[in-house]
Parts: C-alpha cells; sequence; structure tokens
C-alpha cells in the first residue's frame, strides 16, 4: 500500500513537471507570437515576458542556441519594429522605451544568417547592428552593398562603414573586391557623411589605387575663407581632413613597428559614447562655442545660446590624456584587434609590465588598450594592476545651426536637450 502510495506521488510530481514544462511551452510561442502584434505595448511586454520565462526556466533566449521558434519569433518580431519605426519614424514609442535597440541586440546574438535582411533593415542604429553582421560574414555582404548603393545617405554610410568591418574579418576574395569597388565608388558621392565613411573604411584596402584616391581627396585646397566658409565649405573641409588622417595613419603603418614604440598622442572613437546619449535635433540649455575641428584651440566656427536650435549628426569621444596601469603579476587579458569588434583572444602581461588606457566606457568591453606596439579593445576590469594614472576624454558632437554653419562642441550632454537625455 505504502509503496503503491510512493510510486502515485511519484507519478503526480512527474506529471507536474510535464504539465509545467508544457505550460512553459506554451506561453513562449503565445509571447513569440505577441512580438508581431499590432499593439505596441503587447508587443514590448511579450519581450519582457520572454526574458523573464528564459531566466527562470533556464533556456537560452538571445543566443545561437536558441530554438528554431525562437529564432523565427525574434527574427518575425524585429521585422515588425523595422516596419514600425520606418512607418512612424518621430513617435516610435518602442525607440522611447529603448524596446528597439534591446530586441536589436537580442537578434544579433542570435548568429543567424537569415537575420541578415532585418539587421540590415535597422542599419541605422549602428551597435549591435553592425556587430551582428560583421559577426556573419560572407551572409551579410550582398545585403550591406545594396544599402551602400542607395541613395539614403544616413543608411549609405553605416552600410560603407559595417562593410569596411567586413573586409578586415576571413571573407570570399569575390566579396572583398566587390567592397573594395563599393567603398571606391562612394568617394564620388555628393554627400560629405558617405565619404568620409569610405574613406575611412578603405584603410582595409591599402593599395596604390586606393591610396591615389584618398590623396587626391587630402590634396583638395582648403575652401573659403577661416570664419567665414559656408556651411558646405566646411563640410568638405572635413573630409578633407578624414583623409589626411588615412594617409597619416597608411604612412605610419608602412614604417613598421618602430613607429608604435610609443602610445598614440592623440586617440578618437567615433560615435555617440556618453550613457543616454543620441544624434538628432537638440535644443541648447547654455551658451557653446562650435569649432573647426575636435580641438578648443581650432577656430571658433559659431556661437550657440540658450534656446537655440542644432542638429547633430555625428560625434567622437576624443582622448585628453591616457592612464597607465602596472600589472602586479603575471595576468592573462582578453582582448581582440581595436577597432573591429570580431574574434576574441589572450595576451599575457607580465608582472612590472605597463599599458597604456586610451578609452575607458561604460562596459568592460569598450576599454581600448596600447600595448606593446599594438591597440586592443580589452574586457578585463585590471584587477591586479596598481593605478598610475586615469585616462580623461571628451565627447564632441558635429552639429550645424539653423544657418547651415557646421563645427565641433565639446561636451553637449551638459548644455542641450534632445534625444538620448536621461531621465
Amino acid at each position: 500500500m505504502i509503496a503503491a502510495s510512493c510510486r502515485l506521488a511519484a507519478l503526480l510530481a512527474i506529471g507536474s513537471v510535464i504539465a509545467a514544462h508544457d505550460v512553459s511551452a506554451q506561453a513562449v510561442q503565445s509571447n513569440l507570437d505577441d512580438l508581431v502584434s499590432a499593439n505596441s505595448a503587447r508587443r514590448m511586454a511579450a519581450f519582457d515576458i520572454l526574458e523573464r520565462l528564459s531566466r527562470r526556466n533556464q533556456f537560452p533566449l538571445c543566443s545561437a542556441d536558441a530554438s528554431t521558434p525562437i529564432h523565427k519569433g525574434l527574427i518575425a518580431g524585429l521585422e515588425k519594429e523595422n516596419e514600425v519605426v520606418r512607418t512612424t519614424p518621430s513617435s516610435s514609442e518602442e525607440e522611447a522605451h529603448g524596446y528597439y535597440d534591446n530586441l536589436i541586440e537580442c537578434v544579433a546574438k542570435l548568429r543567424d544568417t537569415s537575420a541578415v535582411q532585418a539587421l540590415v533593415d535597422a542599419i541605422q542604429t549602428q551597435g549591435s547592428v553592425m556587430d551582428g553582421l560583421v559577426a556573419l560574414g560572407d551572409a551579410a555582404v550582398p545585403a550591406l552593398l545594396r544599402v551602400a548603393a542607395t541613395q539614403s545617405s544616413r543608411r549609405s554610410s553605416f552600410a560603407l562603414m559595417t562593410l569596411g568591418m567586413l573586409a578586415t574579418t576571413p571573407i570570399s576574395p569575390a566579396h572583398r573586391a566587390a567592397i573594395r569597388a563599393r567603398e571606391l565608388a562612394a568617394l564620388g558621392d555628393n554627400d560629405p557623411s558617405v565619404i568620409m565613411e569610405a574613406v575611412s573604411a578603405l584603410t582595409a584596402f591599402p593599395d596604390a589605387v586606393v591610396r591615389g584616391a584618398v590623396r587626391a581627396i587630402a590634396l583638395t585646397p582648403a575652401q573659403g575663407i577661416p570664419g567665414s566658409e559656408t556651411a558646405s565649405q566646411s563640410i568638405d573641409n572635413m573630409v578633407r581632413d578624414e583623409a589626411i588622417t588615412w594617409m597619416k595613419q597608411d604612412s605610419a603603418n608602412i614604417a613598421g613597428a618602430s613607429t608604435y614604440s610609443r602610445p598614440p598622442s592623440t586617440f578618437q572613437i567615433k560615435g555617440c559614447t556618453p550613457e543616454c546619449c543620441g544624434f538628432g535635433s537638440w535644443n541648447a540649455t547654455a551658451t557653446r562655442v562650435a569649432f573647426a575641428k575636435v580641438d578648443s584651440t581650432s577656430r571658433p566656427v559659431f556661437t550657440v545660446h540658450t534656446g537655440d536650435h542644432v542638429v547633430a549628426d555625428s560625434g567622437v569621444e576624443a582622448m585628453v590624456t591616457s592612464g597607465l596601469l602596472r600589472a602586479t603579476r603575471a595576468y592573462q587579458l582578453r582582448t581582440l584587434p581595436y577597432p573591429y569588434r570580431l574574434g576574441w583572444g589572450s595576451m599575457t602581461v607580465p608582472a612590472g609590465d605597463t599599458l597604456h588606457v586610451l578609452f575607458q566606457g561604460s562596459e568592460e568591453t569598450d576599454d581600448v588598450i596600447w600595448y606593446r606596439g599594438s591597440v586592443y579593445w580589452t574586457g578585463a576590469d585590471f584587477p591586479d594592476f596598481v593605478v598610475l594614472s586615469t585616462p580623461k576624454s571628451t565627447w564632441w558632437a558635429a552639429v550645424k545651426n539653423d544657418l547651415g554653419q557646421v563645427g565641433w562642441i565639446a561636451e553637449p550632454e551638459s548644455a542641450f536637450t534632445g534625444p538620448g537625455e536621461c531621465h
């Protein structure tokens, strides 16, 4: 009788586990289906529930190891969100709540070639999209080439940037040739932002033809009279400066390792690096001077006063001074070559060795270091290092005023309200 009762209890327990599994599986599929709902609140709630179910039941969600239904459901959800953002870009509730960015990051982590088009359609968000597409290698190239050839300058410039990243990875010779041809063709575009991204991307192709094309841009005479050039002339000068920077870096590469015996005295990371920042329409809450270059000693272009409106479309984090660390014992660092986030490796820093920190972001993997002649991203938090000095940097944004003048403003997050501000 007791044995029978035990068997019954065991069967009931097994039945409860199976029932719970069935309920969980049903909940997952139901919420995957809700990712394409016409109701935005329902879509956001569904993604939040999926994340909680993943943590509670310990199944992979934003991972290549996720199940096929999850892959399909998440990709369909991103396709839906792309459609929403494309048709209602100024009132996307999903973007305001970070849902769109979180979904993009999740789909990028799937490492699924069937997600290429959905990721490419979100190329304007940069960041996770670019990382995800680069990780997909050859599969991402055709779609990116199509976008790079379109008339949408913003999307085209980001596609050119991503193609440049892919060109440094093990892709097919045919795709490398196609990328090179597209980047060279973009040098003749009418949009300066497209030309600048093409120049930057062509660092992956330092051959005679590319050098000649970039050199032609670099040798273009400066436009206008300092302090009074038009907006188009000011932008043309930015393109020229980008080409000059390319030539200097190329010359350093040709010169060899001895050139890198010291850490760089200047270092910049493109993009929107502070937390809660974003480009777009900004309103000034304080007076700021816009300079011709990312340098407060360069020529002032115009002054922004409280209440003025500007449009910001790009930015850089510029190093002021690098930091210096010394290893207290032999330590293994996780690294990957800068600037492309692909192919994590490791290296050992012996006890007593020093390394320079060029940039320190809000996340561990945003740290950029110089060590023994090379620059790396690193995921270390430096637990076995003595801090001899800390890095300092300034965020600069390129802005255009209502008169069409373009200039660079330092630390704009303290003087403007607009996209990305923290609440």
